[in-house]
């Protein structure tokens, strides 16, 4: 199992609710065996700058939720892993 069969598409970012991709790519290499095992995208500073502005409305939305919200959002996040545990332990390992 590799990395793209795992994510099911090609390498972007998730910035604001969308998956952006780079003008460039960089590869991921295991240090085992010098293989590649994924691609991923080279970010630049304009996506360092979405992503923050991003992270910054998040916040604020996040911030007037209340703590039964909060919660429930997170013990949706915790479904979802367990959901997806061995395709999670499959990209770790």
């Amino acid at each position: 199992m590799d990395v793209l069969s795992v994510l099911r598409r090609e390498p972007a970012m998730y910035i604001g609710g969308s998956w952006v991709r780079a003008d460039e790519i960089r590869p991921v290499i295991n240090p085992a065996d010098e293989s590649t095992v994924a691609e991923v995208p080279e970010a630049d500073a304009g996506h360092a700058e979405r992503a923050l502005e991003a992270a910054r409305r998040s916040q604020r939305e996040w911030a007037r939720k209340t703590g039964v919200e909060r919660g429930a959002a997170l013990r949706a996040i915790a479904e979802g892993i367990r959901a997806r545990q061995e395709e999670l332990a499959q990209l770790v390992v």
